[in-house]
Protein backbone atom coordinates (compact mmCIF):
# COMPACT_ATOMS: atom_id res chain seq x y z
CA UNK A 1 0.00 0.00 0.00
CA UNK A 2 1.34 3.27 -0.92
CA UNK A 3 1.25 6.42 1.06
CA UNK A 4 -0.83 8.94 -0.80
CA UNK A 5 1.60 11.72 0.39
CA UNK A 6 4.34 10.23 -2.04
CA UNK A 7 2.08 9.52 -4.87
CA UNK A 8 2.07 13.55 -5.18
CA UNK A 9 5.14 14.21 -5.04
CA UNK A 10 7.70 14.40 -8.28
CA UNK A 11 11.51 13.14 -7.95
CA UNK A 12 12.43 16.35 -7.80
CA UNK A 13 10.63 16.66 -4.93
CA UNK A 14 12.09 13.30 -2.97
CA UNK A 15 14.69 15.41 -1.06
CA UNK A 16 11.57 17.91 0.19
CA UNK A 17 9.86 14.58 0.92
CA UNK A 18 12.89 13.17 3.14
CA UNK A 19 13.49 16.92 4.62
CA UNK A 20 9.78 16.73 6.17
CA UNK A 21 9.75 12.90 7.04
CA UNK A 22 13.04 13.55 9.07
CA UNK A 23 11.28 16.84 10.67
CA UNK A 24 8.37 14.52 11.04
CA UNK A 25 10.30 11.72 12.73
CA UNK A 26 12.01 13.87 15.22
CA UNK A 27 8.72 16.29 16.08
CA UNK A 28 6.62 13.87 17.01
CA UNK A 29 8.39 11.59 19.68
CA UNK A 30 11.73 12.92 20.87
CA UNK A 31 10.74 16.83 21.40
CA UNK A 32 7.57 16.83 23.03
CA UNK A 33 9.13 13.78 25.38
CA UNK A 34 11.92 15.80 26.07
CA UNK A 35 9.81 18.83 26.96
CA UNK A 36 7.73 17.38 29.14
CA UNK A 37 10.99 15.11 31.33
CA UNK A 38 12.11 19.50 31.18
CA UNK A 39 8.92 20.63 32.54
CA UNK A 40 8.61 17.49 35.23
CA UNK A 41 12.41 17.47 36.09
CA UNK A 42 11.87 21.32 36.98
CA UNK A 43 8.46 20.60 39.04
CA UNK A 44 10.44 17.64 40.91
CA UNK A 45 13.15 20.28 41.80
CA UNK A 46 10.95 23.18 42.80
CA UNK A 47 9.00 20.53 45.18
CA UNK A 48 12.15 19.11 46.43
CA UNK A 49 13.24 23.14 47.63
CA UNK A 50 10.21 23.65 49.15
CA UNK A 51 9.99 20.41 51.00
CA UNK A 52 13.13 21.18 52.41
CA UNK A 53 11.53 24.70 53.54
CA UNK A 54 8.35 22.77 55.13
CA UNK A 55 10.34 20.15 56.72
CA UNK A 56 12.47 23.03 58.78
CA UNK A 57 8.66 24.52 59.27
CA UNK A 58 7.57 21.35 60.39
CA UNK A 59 4.95 20.84 57.83
CA UNK A 60 5.40 17.43 57.20
CA UNK A 61 2.33 16.36 55.40
CA UNK A 62 2.09 19.21 53.02
CA UNK A 63 5.43 17.91 51.99
CA UNK A 64 4.26 14.12 51.87
CA UNK A 65 1.16 15.64 49.88
CA UNK A 66 3.63 17.52 47.76
CA UNK A 67 5.67 14.38 46.97
CA UNK A 68 2.73 12.14 46.66
CA UNK A 69 1.31 13.90 43.73
CA UNK A 70 4.58 14.41 42.19
CA UNK A 71 4.73 10.61 41.82
CA UNK A 72 1.17 10.56 40.85
CA UNK A 73 1.95 13.26 37.58
CA UNK A 74 5.12 11.09 36.60
CA UNK A 75 2.99 8.09 36.43
CA UNK A 76 0.61 9.98 34.20
CA UNK A 77 3.27 11.26 32.07
CA UNK A 78 4.60 7.55 31.69
CA UNK A 79 1.86 6.04 30.86
CA UNK A 80 0.62 8.92 28.24
CA UNK A 81 4.01 8.36 26.34
CA UNK A 82 3.58 4.62 26.55
CA UNK A 83 0.15 4.31 25.47
CA UNK A 84 0.73 6.87 22.20
CA UNK A 85 4.25 6.57 21.30
CA UNK A 86 2.74 3.21 19.42
CA UNK A 87 0.05 4.99 17.20
CA UNK A 88 2.42 7.79 16.39
CA UNK A 89 5.32 5.39 15.34
CA UNK A 90 2.32 3.89 13.21
CA UNK A 91 1.61 7.27 11.39
CA UNK A 92 5.20 7.64 10.85
CA UNK A 93 5.80 4.42 8.92
CA UNK A 94 2.57 5.00 6.99
CA UNK A 95 3.79 8.63 6.28
CA UNK A 96 7.22 7.53 5.18
CA UNK A 97 5.51 3.91 3.16
CA UNK A 98 7.78 1.25 4.66
CA UNK A 99 6.44 -1.71 3.69
CA UNK A 100 7.78 -3.91 6.48
CA UNK A 101 4.87 -6.16 7.03
CA UNK A 102 1.77 -7.45 5.22
CA UNK A 103 -1.29 -5.66 5.17
CA UNK A 104 -2.82 -8.08 7.46
CA UNK A 105 0.01 -7.13 10.12
CA UNK A 106 -0.65 -3.50 9.57
CA UNK A 107 -3.82 -3.74 10.28
CA UNK A 108 -3.63 -5.26 13.64
CA UNK A 109 -0.63 -2.94 14.82
CA UNK A 110 -2.84 -0.24 13.32
CA UNK A 111 -5.54 -1.52 16.10
CA UNK A 112 -3.50 -2.21 18.55
CA UNK A 113 -2.05 0.99 18.82
CA UNK A 114 -5.07 2.67 18.16
CA UNK A 115 -6.83 0.61 21.41
CA UNK A 116 -3.86 1.64 23.35
CA UNK A 117 -4.44 5.25 22.72
CA UNK A 118 -7.80 4.98 23.86
CA UNK A 119 -6.95 2.54 26.80
CA UNK A 120 -4.44 5.64 28.21
CA UNK A 121 -8.36 7.43 28.93
CA UNK A 122 -8.68 3.92 31.11
CA UNK A 123 -5.77 4.49 32.65
CA UNK A 124 -5.92 8.24 33.90
CA UNK A 125 -8.82 7.73 36.33
CA UNK A 126 -6.96 4.35 37.41
CA UNK A 127 -3.99 6.08 38.32
CA UNK A 128 -6.01 8.90 40.03
CA UNK A 129 -7.90 6.04 42.27
CA UNK A 130 -4.70 4.17 43.06
CA UNK A 131 -2.44 7.39 44.32
CA UNK A 132 -4.58 10.05 45.33
CA UNK A 133 -6.34 9.32 48.58
CA UNK A 134 -8.79 11.64 48.06
CA UNK A 135 -9.70 10.56 44.49
CA UNK A 136 -10.09 7.03 45.75
CA UNK A 137 -12.65 7.74 48.64
CA UNK A 138 -14.98 9.21 46.01
CA UNK A 139 -14.65 7.12 43.63
CA UNK A 140 -15.50 4.15 46.73
CA UNK A 141 -18.40 6.48 47.32
CA UNK A 142 -19.77 6.68 43.71
CA UNK A 143 -19.42 2.86 43.65
CA UNK A 144 -21.40 2.01 46.47
CA UNK A 145 -24.10 4.35 45.61
CA UNK A 146 -23.87 2.38 42.39
CA UNK A 147 -24.29 -1.13 44.14
CA UNK A 148 -26.74 0.18 46.59
CA UNK A 149 -28.73 1.38 43.92
CA UNK A 150 -28.80 -1.99 42.23
CA UNK A 151 -30.08 -3.77 45.03
CA UNK A 152 -33.17 -1.43 45.56
CA UNK A 153 -34.38 -2.41 42.58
Amino acid sequence: MQSPWRTVLSLGDQKKFEYYTAIMIVGLIPIPCVFMVICYAKLYYTIKRRNTVLRQSSQTDLSVDQTHMLKMILCMVLVFISCWIPLMIYYIIQYTDYTIVSPQEDRIFHNSAKFLSYFNSVCNPTIYALLNPVFRNGFKDVLRSCFRLNRTR
